[in-house]
């Protein structure tokens, strides 16, 4: 088409040349000039033809690929396989290119189990994903720490506990002192098994109870949520609950530390209000390391 252009303008041009010097080479040029017409003619009718024909097969393929019958043959293919992602824009394609469907209100109900599925789906992959940071970084303890419980004669048992790696401290006071140096000592040994050493003025002995004494233990986690939870002391620690069987504020505390983060504690002695004890864990992250790594040597 661009070379027949080309030279109709060169005929043209040279009409107009021969026009003023012969008019037999001018006769001549006219009729190439009406023959050039025609095949340009023939040439759009047959590149319209071509276009009509391109945009049919472009339909044709489109029916092939969009039709009806073969969508809904697909979203159900989808569906059986569990694909629910592409199910659900498949659909939405068939409403596009199908706005008439008879299957539209079935599939608009079907989204909904759909979205339910893929937000299982959603979920599920996000616990994948934290359970193979866990597992990536199960030597990762952070503050905390596994050692042994000893027997009478000081040596090590075969029973572990979550410990801190370095002492913690804070302050205390009582009717004899206001904010002197405080450490603790974390001893957990299950879930239903958490105590706290507290050592007055950081000395090498914890406060011990010849008898039951009971606290009163504020905790806020590191979201700021504030727990009142419960602890007695019979020995030379303070176990979370009101009794040996009592493990509901024990598994509260437990929960507590796994969330991670910083917690503060206030522990006051009920029936002796001025005896109390002020510490903060800075970061308790990594805990839940800790408890597995326990369950495991546990075994």
């Amino acid at each position: 088409m661009k070379n027949l252009l080309i030279k109709f303008t060169a005929v043209l041009f040279g009409l107009l040349v021969m026009n003023s010097c012969n008019n037999d080479a001018a006769i001549e040029a006219y009729s190439k000039l009406d023959s050039l017409q025609i095949v340009l003619n023939n040439e759009k009718k047959a590149n319209d033809s071509l276009k009509l024909v391109i945009a049919n097969l472009n339909e044709d393929i489109d029916e092939l690929k969009n039709g009806e019958a073969r969508m809904i043959g697909i979203i159900e293919s989808d569906l059986s396989s569990k694909k629910y992602q592409k199910a659900k824009d498949d659909i939405y394609l068939l409403f596009e290119k199908h706005p008439e469907t008879t299957k539209r209100d079935y599939y608009t109900n079907k989204l909904k189990t759909i979205n339910i599925e893929i937000d299982r789906i959603k979920r599920d992959q996000e616990i994948h994903r934290q359970d193979s940071i866990k597992l990536a970084n199960l030597n990762n303890l952070g503050i905390w720490d596994i050692d042994y419980f000893v027997d009478e004669f000081g040596e090590p048992t075969k029973e572990p506990y979550i410990t801190t790696k370095n002492p913690i401290y804070g302050s205390f006071s009582n009717s004899a002192t206001e904010g002197s140096r405080l450490r603790v000592q974390f001893i957990i040994a299950n879930n239903e098994s958490v105590a706290i050493k507290l050592f007055e003025y950081d000395r090498s002995n914890p406060v011990k109870k010849s008898y039951y004494v009971e606290y009163n233990v504020l905790v806020q986690d590191k979201d700021g949520n504030k727990y009142n939870l419960s602890a007695f002391n019979n020995g030379d620690r303070l176990r979370f609950g009101w009794s040996y069987d009592d493990y509901k504020d024990a598994r509260k505390m437990h929960n507590i530390l796994k969330k991670g983060g910083k917690i503060k504690f206030k522990i006051t002695e009920i029936k002796n209000k001025t005896t109390q004890y002020n510490f903060e864990i800075d970061n308790a992250d990594w805990y839940e390391n800790a408890y597995t790594k326990l369950s495991y040597l546990s075994k």
